[in-house]
Parts: structure tokens; sequence; C-alpha cells
């Protein structure tokens, strides 16, 4: 909500795409690939931008990559992740070993996952051949150094630090990050030398 209050409201317009957390993270970025196609046959948008935080960078950095893989569009020219856990979430690794009842997106969260590791290669196996975001793709890394959920190495993973034009660690937890002035002067700073 302060993310969205901080928006320049005359300019962009925000979508928010709410999911079950606990299904798999695959399932969730093709649906949500469908859902923007739809959309934007129904809208006739022609950019968007991808704001997203935690488990949701996972998500939307799988919906990017399906996205422009089956349609061959350059319709996401922003992305922007905030505490992402790019590495992977070890209380997840925990919850799938230990847990009678194994929610499915924590094998999608948990560190070298499958799900993570297509992300990242496109031989997720070997991981020896990179798979970059699209071209046309302005990615923003954002991280909370306070952050307990995510710890920080899994913000900051290479191959996502690497991906990114900027890397901003702001001195917030997991969830104050999203209140905090810092991310919504940052996210307008970016949206509007982006989108100009």
């Amino acid at each position: 909500e302060a993310l969205i209050a901080g928006l320049d409201r005359t300019r962009f317009q925000p979508w928010v795409a709410f999911y079950p957390s606990g299904g798999r993270l695959v399932s969730t970025a093709d649906y949500l690939s469908r859902i923007v196609t739809h959309l934007q046959h129904r809208h006739d948008f022609e950019e968007m931008a991808v704001v997203a935080h935690s488990m949701g960078g996972l998500v939307s950095r799988g919906f990017i990559l399906r996205h422009h893989a089956e349609t061959g569009d350059d319709l996401v020219k922003v992305f922007v992740s905030i505490s992402t856990p790019w590495a992977g979430v070890p209380s997840a690794a925990t919850g799938v070993r230990r847990s009678p009842f194994v929610v499915p997106s924590w094998r999608d969260v948990k560190p070298k996952s499958e799900f993570i590791a297509e992300l990242f290669f496109e031989d997720p196996e070997e991981r020896t051949i990179p798979r970059p975001l699209p071209d046309p793709v302005a990615y923003y890394l954002i991280f909370g150094v306070e952050d307990k959920t995510v710890p920080v190495p899994s913000q900051v993973r290479w191959e996502a630090a690497r991906d990114a034009r900027e890397r901003w660690p702001l001195v917030y937890d997991h969830t104050a990050i999203l209140e905090s002035p810092e991310a919504s002067q940052l996210l307008n700073e970016i949206l509007d030398r982006e989108f100009r």
C-alpha cells in the first residue's frame, strides 16, 4: 500500500497480482503470464513495469522469462525486486526435510531448488549456461540489510546482482522495507528514469 500510495498516479496505473503463496511457483508464473496476455489484449498497453517483493520476485522473474520465450514480446520494460530470496531460504529446506506436511512452494524456495536454478541457467542440472533476463528489461535489485527472513547473501545472489543495473541496500527488515520512504523514492526515481 505504501509503494502504491507513493506512485505518480498521473503516469502509472498500479495493478496487483494475488496468488496462493503455498502453490508451486512455476504454476504461478505461468498463470501470471496468461493473465498479463489477457490484460494486454483487453487494454492494449505496450509496456509495463513489474515490482515484486520476496517470493514474488522469484515468481516475477519466472513470469518474465516464460512470457518472453512464449510470446517473443518485450512487454516488460522494468523489473524491480525487493528482498527476494534469489538463492533460496534455508528454513524452507528445513521444512521440506522435517515437516509431516510440506507446503509445495517450500520445494521451490529452498536453496538449490530446480525452480530457482531454471531462473538463472539454461541448463539447470549443470548450471553452466547463464539465463539472463531478456535484453529490453531494466532490472533493479533492492535488498534489506536487516532482513531476518531472507538472508542478505540470498538477496544479492551473484547471478541476480550481475543482471541488475543498480543494487540498493536499505537498512530495513523483510516487511518494513515496503513501508520505507527510501523504497518509495527509489521506485519513483527508477520508473521516472525508465519511462521518460
